[in-house]
């Protein structure tokens, strides 16, 4: 694309023709013909990078100041905002053609649009999926590196999937990505909303600012697009709020337009009577009651794209579950339950261990530890979670980054108000010992990490991975 269609309307120096063949804000991702924007971040300046993206072979830049080169340049104002509005003229506007659906909230954004896409392929359209376990296209999938990726990778792997056959994207929208305007120029036909809960306040601060950033994407619903919102969710009003379009309520403790009973939850999965806009009963193989929120939020997804209940709910009874989600792992022969779960929040971790508590063990004991570099408070509102809702804890690291191990247990232990737990700092150590513990009736809880496959100490990414080391533990008990 040509410099000045890419740069309509901003204040550009230095300027001269060039073809700009690619877009990043990476300058180790440079290529020759590429532009490079200039984003100031919490730990570096993009500015500060300009010259290795010049060496790279960048033909232009975006900055938010004058800067010393002779490339030419478009200044702005923000330059993360401005990237949104380049990436999607760049890429021609892919979310136009397809059917968008944007999925945020705390907790159950990545059960809910793998539940999503399952309903939208079950008719044989191909799509997309990205999210925080990976990013899927037709014929392939990618590694997730991130939530919601920055603007450019967004919209190419949204004009990906529409030039790959694709009829529709299912997003998970974090709150990040909402306010670093990474999809400002996303055009979302549906918003769905799963619940509010404590997180992220390391970077927002205040709940009220984490609501805020969330209700960014309902403030982009009007006209014929639809807001899906779990109106059991304290904050529901918000949201119904902020939408101008078309609104679906649903939930199972509230009036709602789509509804759900509980009929059956044991290990094996859940059974609920769904009534409102669909009605009848639902089988799913995920165990977790929290699940009947997420199916009953992707329903109303496949209600708003045409599909019947019948065609929804042969597609979720097919689903057998999502990596690191409630995973159970139940090796035959095995007297006790395993199970991993990404949980990493307080909220998070009720839901999980109410879930796991309906299941009737005769013990639960729960493995889990708090990220560093996050919001502290959580820390020790998440070990009085832990205590009240299991027999025993083992409190161990996750992901430390930064921070001393050590440190981050101690805030987790002020939350304790009895002695029923005990410090492992050793995370494969602590997973041993809780499976070497478990006696038959018990289930083992390893919460805090699901998917993952690595654990961050001092910037530096091992190999790591729950479920692995779970079941090397589990096959050192078996017989």
């Amino acid at each position: 694309m040509k410099l000045s269609e890419l740069l309509k309307g901003f204040e550009i120096k230095n300027f001269r023709e060039v073809e700009v063949t690619g877009i990043t804000y990476d300058s180790r991702k440079v290529e020759r013909g590429y532009l490079f924007a200039a984003l100031r971040g919490e730990k570096a300046d993009g500015h500060d990078f300009i010259r290795e993206a010049e060496e790279r072979g960048a033909v232009a830049l975006l900055v938010e100041r004058d800067v010393d080169t002779t490339l030419p340049y478009g200044i702005t104002p923000d330059s993360r905002a401005s990237l949104s509005l380049i990436s999607d003229r760049f890429y021609a506007s892919p979310s136009r053609d397809l059917f968008v659906v944007g999925i945020t909230g705390t907790n159950g954004k990545t059960t809910t649009s793998f539940m999503v896409h399952r309903i939208l392929s079950s008719r044989g359209d191909e799509g997309g999926l990205l999210g925080t376990i990976e990013y899927v296209f037709p014929g392939h999938a990618l590694k997730a590196e991130r939530t919601t990726p920055e603007a450019p990778d967004l919209h190419r792997y949204l004009r990906e999937i529409l030039d790959r056959g694709g009829k529709f994207a299912v997003m998970e929208v974090s709150s990040h990505s909402l306010v670093l305007h990474r999809v400002d120029h996303i055009d979302f036909d549906v918003a769905v909303f799963t619940n509010l809960t404590r997180d992220h306040l390391d970077y927002h601060k205040t709940i009220e600012n984490y609501r805020e950033a969330k209700l960014k994407l309902f403030q982009k619903i009007a006209g014929d697009k639809t807001a899906i919102i779990n109106i059991d969710d304290p904050n529901s009003s918000y949201f119904l709020e902020a939408a101008m379009g078309r609104k679906i309520t649903y939930g199972i403790t509230r009036h709602a337009d789509l509804t759900a009973e509980i009929l059956r939850s044991d290990i094996r999965g859940l059974e609920i009577k769904v009534a409102g806009l669909f009605r009848g009963n639902l089988k799913l193989s995920m165990p977790g009651e929290h699940n009947a929120y997420n199916a009953l939020a992707a329903l109303a997804v496949g209600f708003v794209a045409g599909l019947t209940f019948e065609e929804c709910g042969a597609a979720l009874a097919g689903l057998k579950g999502v990596p690191g989600r409630f995973e159970a792992l139940a090796p035959q022969g095995l007297p006790f339950q395993v199970i991993v779960d990404y949980a990493h929040s307080p909220d998070a971790l009720k839901n999980l261990l109410t879930s796991v508590r309906k299941l009737n063990p005769r013990r639960i004991i729960t493995v889990f530890g708090a990220g560093g570099d996050r919001d502290r408070g959580k820390r020790p509102l998440m070990a009085q979670v832990v205590e009240e809702l299991s027999d025993y804890a083992v409190v161990t690291s996750d992901n430390p980054r930064s921070e001393d191990p050590l440190a981050i247990i101690e805030d987790i232990k002020k939350g304790f108000r009895g002695i029923n737990y005990i410090v492992i700092p050793d995370r494969e150590e602590a997973i041993y010992w809780a499976i070497g513990q478990a006696g038959p009736g018990d289930v083992v809880v390893i919460a805090g990490k699901g998917h993952e496959n690595y654990i961050e100490i001092k910037g530096v990414r091992y190999p790591f991975s729950d479920r692995k080391v779970a079941l090397e533990a589990i096959r050192k008990r078996l017989p």
